[in-house]
């Protein structure tokens, strides 16, 4: 438990074999590391909790080869990396929960990763999410909910590489594109049934594009 105060390390097993958890609780409380694995081995397990304070890392890696879950759940925390691996390698499972606070990524979010992955994130409350490049299913399994919060995004790849198969659902909150939805190289889906979705370029590709299908379906979309 961090609940205060500055924690560095160059790598960072919170599941490294067994069952790990890390709970990071007060806006005081810093996480600095190069890499953090979120349920590291196969058939590991690991947890960690972010409801205050920053994460700083390069690369997180939540479900490495084992099972990873990551929640974030307050307005005060703020998670910073490069790039965050949400199922990472074959027969791996990642989920992300994002209820509130501040996710920046510098590089790409991908969901999904390898093949044999499966990865989940979901966005709601008050999160805001910030990243040049989401790959929801690149050649894993991957699915994106979103019922809430903001979703900034320059690149949207949705079944993004060979064999991968992405699905990404909007009920509400606001999604922000400002370069592409990246044409599927595997299967990809896009369900929009409420919330603002804003597609600033030109360009939008997707095997499955369903938009408003709910009964009580409110959906403001733009292009």
């Amino acid at each position: 438990t961090l609940s205060g105060g500055i924690l560095t390390a160059p790598t960072e097993y919170i599941g490294a074999s067994g069952t790990g958890t890390l709970t990071q609780n007060a806006t005081t409380s810093t996480n600095q590391a190069t890499n953090i694995y979120v349920g590291y081995a196969s058939g590991s397990s690991g947890t960690y909790s972010l409801s205050a304070g920053i994460l700083t890392a390069p690369t997180e890696y939540i479900g490495n080869s084992g099972k990873g879950t990551f929640t974030q759940g307050a307005g005060t925390s703020q998670n910073q990396a490069d790039n965050i691996y949400v199922g990472y390698a074959s027969g791996s499972s990642g989920t992300y929960t994002q209820q509130g606070g501040t996710t920046t990524v510098g590089t790409a979010l991908y969901v999904g990763y390898d093949t044999g992955s499966v990865g989940s994130y979901a966005l709601s409350g008050i999160g805001r999410l910030t990243t040049p490049a989401e790959y929801i299913g690149y050649y894993g399994t991957g699915t994106f909910t979103q019922t809430g919060g903001t979703n900034i995004i320059t690149t949207l790849g949705i079944g993004a590489a060979t064999g991968g198969s992405g699905t990404f659902t909007q009920s509400g909150g606001s999604v922000t594109v400002t370069n592409a939805i990246a044409a599927p190289v595997g299967t990809s889906t896009l369900n929009i049934d409420g919330g603002t979705f804003t597609l600033t370029a030109n360009s939008m590709a997707v095997t499955n594009f369903n938009i408003g299908n709910s009964s009580g379906s409110n959906v403001t979309y733009t292009q």
